[in-house]
């Protein structure tokens, strides 16, 4: 599954902004996936086979780079908590970003 969003005019970011950006469509584990046991990360409680999305955090900061890559993460969540007031979701994303799980 991928899907390409339409253009909007471009925002102006700053040194050190973030870029959040989020699958368009909810989607469904299969029965036995995994990913099911992975917890929301707006309200901590399994994604199971509740309608769920993912958002990408990308960090634009740091040096360029001739691969175009920059810092990033992803993260799972209900897909009905979005969308949701900006400083909500920062909040939540930075508590994600403190995660010292050694398996990512």
């Amino acid at each position: 599954m991928f899907h390409v969003k339409p253009p909007s005019p471009p925002v102006v970011v700053i040194e050190g902004d973030l870029v959040v950006v989020h699958a368009p469509e909810p989607f469904l584990f299969s029965p036995g996936h995994r990913l099911r046991a992975t917890h929301c990360l707006i309200c901590h409680q399994m994604i199971g086979a509740h309608p769920a999305t993912i958002i990408g955090v990308g960090a634009l900061a740091g040096d360029p780079c001739t691969c175009s890559a920059v810092v990033s993460d992803m993260f799972l969540l209900h897909a009905h908590h979005l969308p949701m007031p900006p400083a909500d979701l920062q909040a939540a994303i930075h508590r994600g970003l403190q995660c010292d799980n050694p398996d990512h």
